[in-house]
C-alpha cells in the first residue's frame, strides 16, 4: 500500500518534469541476498529508481524518520542500496551531504511529500 501511494505521488511530481522520459531505467547490480551452506549468493536485485530529485528524496526519507515510519541507523547506506536517482546509483556519503544542505523550506515540491507521509502517518493511527 505504502509502495502504491509512493508511486502515486511520484508520478505527480514528474508531470512537469521533461527528464523523466527515462523512467525506464533499469539496474542491472547485484546485492548480497544470503547464504547457503556457508557461501554467500548474490542475484540481481531490482532497485527503486526514483524519478525526483536526490533532494526530494532525501527529504522523504527524513520526513519517514522523523515520523517513526523508517528506523534504520544506517539508512544512508540503506537508501544507496536500494535507490536510484533517475537511473543513476547513489552513494551514502553524497545522500549524507544532500541533507546537510537542504533547505530550510525543503525542496521544490516538498509539500507533496508531507502530505503523503501526513496521510500514511494518519494510518497508523
Amino acid at each position: 500500500m505504502l509502495e502504491s501511494e509512493i508511486k502515486k505521488y511520484q508520478d505527480e511530481l514528474n508531470n512537469n518534469d521533461p527528464s523523466s522520459a527515462s523512467k525506464t531505467a533499469q539496474s542491472n547490480e547485484t546485492q548480497t541476498t544470503g547464504e547457503r551452506k556457508g557461501q554467500i549468493t548474490s542475484e540481481p536485485v531490482e532497485k527503486i529508481n526514483w524519478q525526483g530529485t536526490e533532494t526530494q528524496l532525501v527529504f522523504l526519507m527524513e520526513l519517514l524518520i522523523q515520523e517513526g515510519l523508517l528506523k534504520s541507523c544506517r539508512h544512508w547506506k540503506m537508501v544507496e542500496e536500494h535507490f536510484l536517482v533517475k537511473g543513476k546509483s547513489l552513494k551514502s556519503k553524497q545522500l549524507s551531504q544532500t541533507f546537510q544542505n537542504l533547505p530550510v523550506k525543503g525542496p521544490r515540491k516538498a509539500q507533496i511529500l508531507e502530505s503523503i507521509v501526513s496521510q500514511v502517518s494518519s494510518l497508523e493511527d
